[in-house]
């Protein structure tokens, strides 16, 4: 019973619910399903996905061993946690060694900014 509540709790989030059906804004008819489902989308990044993130992750991790650390502390920073010490603990585990908040927080920024030039240099989608 107690581990059930405790996945429920992992899985609440914070924030509103939208319907999918409701406009953008006052100012046009367009629907958020409608941003979505648009094939014929100038910018890319209207139609990006979780998967597409995913699968640039991966690749980005494949590149080099530099990238692979940078990809797993993305992936890291991205899990929910119950406390910043368990966070410092798990990035802390994928890095090999203790680290402090401080440095944590700038390698993590260090690694973003790293998958960002990544995507701007070979899918100019960011």
């Amino acid at each position: 019973m107690r581990i059930r509540y405790l996945n429920a709790e992992k899985r609440h989030g914070d924030y509103l619910a939208e319907s999918l059906d409701c406009p953008i804004n006052s100012n046009t008819e367009k629907t958020i399903v409608d941003l979505i489902v648009d094939d014929s989308s100038v910018n890319p990044i209207d139609n990006l996905t979780c998967i597409d993130i995913i699968n640039s992750l991966n690749t980005f991790r494949n590149t080099s061993k530099v990238n692979r650390t940078y990809a797993d502390l993305i992936a890291c920073s991205a899990m929910p946690y119950n406390s910043e010490e368990e966070k410092i603990t798990a990035v802390s585990k994928v890095l090999g060694e203790k680290i402090e908040k401080s440095a944590m927080h700038k390698r993590i920024k260090r690694a973003r900014n790293a998958f960002k030039i990544f995507l701007q240099n070979n899918w100019k989608i960011i």
